[in-house]
């Protein structure tokens, strides 16, 4: 099965996330980039109106063709209980373009739910799969485990098409 790990990341978290899961998948990855990097306080100030308001930024434009692979596996940062806009931007420009969907996110507590549903409604279907890291799963040493369950979930799908 031919498969595309797509994510944003700030901290770098999500994309350690997402370089894990496409590293067990064999995928390709595609780290989605701002245009225009958010620096300084202004640049703080326009992308919390931007998670508020349900916004976009620019994107640069991606490397791979999500239309080409039999599975998108897409990863987010949940900031103010929403997904990122760079991810919001890219799921508005091909998510119409996607065969299957699994999602993931990075988070501190919650708002995972609130962002797996627009990334749904983004690519007009369901995931076949989802993985949320949480904070305390780092501290708990946790997080192999549950990409590891991801991943199995995700090869099952492959076995099954």
């Amino acid at each position: 099965m031919k498969t595309l790990v797509a994510c944003w990341s700030n901290t770098g978290r999500t994309k350690a996330v997402g370089l894990n899961i496409a590293e067990r998948l064999g995928a390709d990855v595609e780290i989605i980039e701002d245009s225009y990097p958010a620096t300084g306080f202004m640049a703080m100030i326009r992308t919390f109106l931007a998670i508020l308001l349900r916004g976009v930024r620019e994107i640069a434009p991606p490397r791979h063709v999500p239309g080409e692979y039999d599975l998108v596996v897409i990863g987010t940062p949940i900031w103010g209980w929403a997904m990122v806009p760079p991810l919001r931007a890219y799921l508005r420009r091909e998510g119409k373009h996607f065969a299957r969907v699994a999602f993931f996110c990075t988070e501190g507590g919650s708002g995972s739910v609130g962002a797996f549903r627009e990334m749904e409604k983004l690519t007009a279907q369901g995931p076949v799969a989802t993985l949320v890291v949480r904070d305390p799963d780092y501290k708990a040493h946790r997080v192999d485990d549950l990409i590891d369950d991801f991943v199995l979930k995700l090869r099952s799908v492959g076995r099954a098409a």
